[in-house]
């Protein structure tokens, strides 16, 4: 009987806001209330990635449940101030959660062929997040990254989930993976740099993080035969100001000879790293916003 009667008060709850939404919907009663708060849920599911979002158009949503859309939506890096114009954002709140004291809600996000889908969870200032991208353009990655207008081709898929102190980044927990087949960067001039074409067969990265501490499980770009190939390893150590953050990086990179034999110019300035295998070695260590890179003092050993 006691199972009965929450279910019936949790139909009650849902029908109820159902039924505020829709007389919203009606009356077109304080709507910039609504898209503050969409924008909120929203800003704080990507403010662990550096990123926010702002709209010019916004309207409210009743199927297949009660939304919010965002249209004409840009994606800011708050880091490097770069923009990215996106289709649209539909932020959808968790009904109960509301009940409870609580924020939670489904966000999808569209991208050329791929997507974002993101569940956020929140209660004062503890937070959850789960992200699924697929399909993801290489290039919008780029982009998100600081680095817009590079010409290339392929698909990411990512899969991310974070958990913690909003405001303690030492207390964060989560797991990030990434991967992509058949990538390129296209041939393009950078910084009158005439670059041809670089092919990457596959892509596999995976980065668990524990108490604020993220270490490289596989850091896998490219392989052998590729015209790039780059072997991650090591840790990040979170602080709550993201660019004091602690690295500690080794990166091996392995050009084809057709990169070799095209870019000369890369061959001389990466000599003073060059291993006994023909590969490239450095470190990469100190504070994130202004690391210092060493090339490897010792060979390559696999």
């Amino acid at each position: 009987m006691s199972k009965m009667k929450k279910i019936l008060s949790n139909s009650t709850l849902t029908m109820g806001v159902f039924v505020l939404l829709l007389l919203f919907t009606v009356t077109k009663i304080s709507e910039n209330v609504v898209k503050d708060w969409a924008l909120m849920v929203i800003n704080q599911a990507l403010a662990p990635q550096r990123l926010s979002v702002n709209s010019e158009e916004f309207q409210i949503g009743l199927f297949p449940k009660p939304n919010a859309l965002l249209k004409k939506a840009s994606i800011q890096n708050t880091m490097t101030g770069q923009f990215f114009q996106l289709e649209a954002v539909k932020v959808s709140p968790s009904i109960l959660s509301l009940f409870t004291g609580k924020i939670g809600a489904d966000i999808y996000i569209p991208m050329g062929t791929g997507s974002f889908n993101a569940t956020l969870g929140t209660s004062g200032r503890n937070f959850s997040i789960t992200v699924d991208g697929a399909n993801l353009e290489l290039g919008q990655i780029f982009s998100l990254a600081g680095f817009p207008g590079i010409k290339t081709k392929g698909q990411l898929n990512l899969e991310l989930f974070l958990s913690g102190d909003m405001q303690t980044a030492p207390s964060w927990n989560g797991e990030l993976s990434v991967t992509g087949k058949n990538l390129a960067i296209l041939p393009q001039n950078i910084m009158g740099i005439e670059l041809p074409i670089m092919s990457i067969s596959e892509m596999k990265n995976k980065v668990t993080l524990t108490g604020g501490k993220a270490k490289i499980v596989d850091g896998i770009i490219g392989k052998i035969g590729d015209d790039i190939a780059i072997l991650l390893s090591g840790d990040l150590t979170l602080q709550n100001r993201m660019d004091e953050s602690q690295v500690n990086l080794k990166a091996i990179l392995k050009l084809s000879q057709k990169i070799t034999s095209s870019l000369t110019i890369l061959e001389a300035i990466l000599s003073q790293s060059k291993q006994a295998d023909g590969s490239y070695g450095y470190l990469v260590t100190g504070i994130a916003v202004s690391p210092v890179i060493a090339p490897l003092s010792s060979p390559l050993t696999q």
